[in-house]
């Protein structure tokens, strides 16, 4: 099993337009931890001075493990897998008034398909195959 396998410069570049709303969230957030945190809060997540950092690490980890080449797999997994839950919970488009979901609704389906890339890029890296 391959743990590290530097990519060809065209995975990378495809693989950073994956990762580059996370990168920003990640330094938005740094740049505005009182939010982060409050944001978190807002979500009614647990502990949100522990998690909102947590956050920003799975942030910052997770693409720079895509990026170079280091477990791409278990980084865009992780990634995916994060996104999955703080798509649920932010744009939980079902719980609004019919009038009112067009917005986050399509909000939610745009993090669907950034999972879908997520997922595409953890399949091609995986050590094994379905």
């Amino acid at each position: 099993m391959q743990v590290f396998a530097p990519p060809t410069l065209a995975e990378f570049v495809l693989r950073a337009l994956v990762c580059a709303p996370f990168l920003d969230s990640a330094i938005s957030k740094l740049r505005n931890e009182p939010g982060a945190v409050a944001e978190v809060r807002g979500l009614g997540l647990p502990l949100p001075g522990l998690t909102a950092p947590a956050v920003i690490v799975l942030q910052l980890v997770a693409p720079v493990m895509i990026l170079s080449g280091f477990a791409v797999w278990l980084g865009a997994l992780a990634l995916a897998v994060f996104t999955a839950v703080a798509t649920c919970l932010a744009h939980d488009w079902w719980r609004f008034p019919r009038s009112a979901r067009t917005d986050v609704r399509r909000a939610f389906f745009e993090h669907v398909a950034i999972i879908g890339g997520l997922l595409l890029i953890a399949y091609a890296d995986v050590p094994w195959r379905i």
